[in-house]
């Protein structure tokens, strides 16, 4: 949730003098076959958690713990050649989510084609990932550090949606795939940012290849 070396208030760093935050969690989850759902919950109780005060402008040490919640429902649809997988989480610190950098709530899908092809000669699946986060205040990130902490001067990263197209085929002992990442700006001229200063990258792709040369 924050980096527990150091501290971060928009002009100067600072080293955490407290000691690290301490975690009792419990964790549950319950699989339904027949409809294809998992759901699963997680609570946690944090202790020497650090966080700004209700200013933003300075820090403090919270003497009562920090209560983490975390609730998630997962559906797998198959049907034939076609799979189709959904998550919505949600989750909440109580009263410490704006500063602590978590959405409120998160979506991602999964819809993938895939089988065989050419006389199944070749083994190809065809699908889109999708992930929709609501507009939060998110952690920013140091690059002097390598962490991210809290940034009480850095504005809310608005909703965004990301959208990913892949193909993945195989034939023998060669396989390869292609990746089209950050396909939403295709279709939009928007510039989303995943965390302060740090806009979502420009539409990409990426190319693998893997070929066994042995038997």
């Amino acid at each position: 949730l924050m980096d527990t070396d150091f501290a971060y208030n928009g002009s100067l760093l600072y080293e955490n003098p407290s000691t690290h935050t301490r975690t009792l969690g419990l964790d549950a989850a319950m699989h339904i076959e027949k409809l294809g759902l998992t759901l699963s919950a997680r609570g946690a109780d944090l202790t020497n958690q650090i966080v700004f005060n209700r200013s933003l402008n300075a820090f403090e040490a919270l003497d009562e713990s920090v209560r983490f919640f975390q609730a998630s429902v997962d559906h797998d649809l198959r049907w034939g050649f076609f799979s189709w997988h959904n998550r919505f989480g949600y989750q909440a610190l109580g009263d410490y989510s704006d500063v602590l950098g978590m959405p409120d709530y998160f979506y991602t899908s999964t819809m993938q084609i895939e089988g065989y092809v050419f006389k199944r000669a070749m083994w190809a699946s065809f699908g889109a990932y999708l992930m929709y986060v609501p507009e939060f205040r998110s952690l920013k990130y140091l690059p002097i550090i390598g962490e991210f902490v809290q940034a009480p001067e850095a504005q809310p990263v608005s909703a965004y949606p990301l959208v990913n197209l892949y193909l993945h085929f195989r034939v023998d002992k060669l396989q390869a795939f292609i990746m089209l990442e950050n396909a939403t700006s295709i279709i939009s001229d928007e510039h989303w940012f995943t965390t302060p200063e740090y806009p979502m990258t420009d539409l990409g792709y990426k190319i693998g290849l893997l070929w066994h040369f042995r038997n």
